[in-house]
């Protein structure tokens, strides 16, 4: 089988310094609080999964005591740094692997996944597959817990975008703020259909002048690894016929005001669906699945 994405594994394991990497690129106080809500609802002897190493939750299944947790990740190496950040030291199985080889492997297993964008790590041809697998894995009772990208909003037009930033002041939040809006919120996510942060790290050095705008790009690649590339840019339209197609939603969560992906960022609930539709629709915004 081919690996989900060949430059995943590469991404993971160089340049991302979690420690400069701030909310909504990982769970905010917001979201773990949606999320826990979702969670205490849950026998906590069940199993649980979290897709790729989120230490936050880790950290959450932790402090509420579900003692079956398994983390499935690609990339050992980000495994092992993202260990570093947790606050508890709580037995878990790693699962390492192509989450499109691993997921399968444990049909009917877990009471809750949990996922923090992970949509923009698989190929579009292979995200219906992906959420199949997913699907599989929950019990009749489980839960898919996942931030996703929805693309509802307008793209950001670059030239708005270089007025807002020319006047901020430059520092960490700001800083993860320019990566959101430029690398994976502008019109260039819509150009290119997906974000290729090479790609756009050379349009947008050729583009910039301006000290501010130059002094964000040049330390944008702490958090935003250059060699990634992300399945962003597809439409919620489209986007939403895979997603749905063996999962049925049970809640939506909006993101908050303030938000650079405000409008353009949901946390969806959902569970397996048992019957299948040929032709699926999606679950929000007043569609019926």
């Amino acid at each position: 089988m081919v690996d989900i994405d060949k430059s995943l594994k590469r991404k993971w394991d160089h340049g991302v310094d979690w420690n400069n990497l701030l909310p909504p690129s990982r769970p905010s106080i917001y979201h773990l609080k949606v999320i826990r809500k979702e969670l205490e609802a849950k026998d906590n002897n069940l199993p649980v999964a979290v897709l790729g190493s989120t230490p936050e939750f880790r950290d959450l299944l932790a402090g509420l005591g579900f003692k079956k947790v398994f983390v499935f990740d690609k990339s050992l190496l980000f495994h092992e740094r993202a260990n570093k950040l947790r606050c508890y030291s709580n037995e878990e199985t790693l699962i390492q692997g192509d989450w499109l080889q691993t997921i399968s492997t444990f049909p009917k297993t877990f009471v809750a996944i949990l996922s923090d964008l992970t949509s923009g790590n698989v190929p579009y041809d292979k995200q219906e597959n992906f959420y199949r697998d997913i699907s599989s894995a929950l019990i009749s009772n489980g839960s898919f817990i996942d931030k996703v990208l929805t693309n509802e909003a307008e793209f950001s037009v670059l030239d708005d975008l270089d007025e807002k930033y020319k006047s901020m002041p430059y520092n960490l939040e700001t800083l993860n703020f320019f990566s959101c809006e430029y690398f994976f919120g502008s019109e260039l996510v819509k150009q290119f259909k997906l974000t290729d942060v090479s790609k756009f790290y050379e349009i947008l050095d050729k583009r910039f002048t301006h000290p501010v705008l130059r002094k964000f790009l040049q330390n944008t690649l702490s958090i935003t690894p250059k060699n990634g590339i992300w399945y962003y840019g597809d439409s919620w339209l489209n986007f939403k016929k895979r997603y749905f197609r063996y999962l049925t939603l049970a809640r939506s969560y909006p993101e908050p005001i303030g938000n650079p992906y405000h409008k353009r960022m949901r946390t969806l609930v959902t569970n397996r669906k048992e019957k299948v539709n040929t032709q699926p629709t999606g679950g929000i915004n007043g569609d019926k699945e």
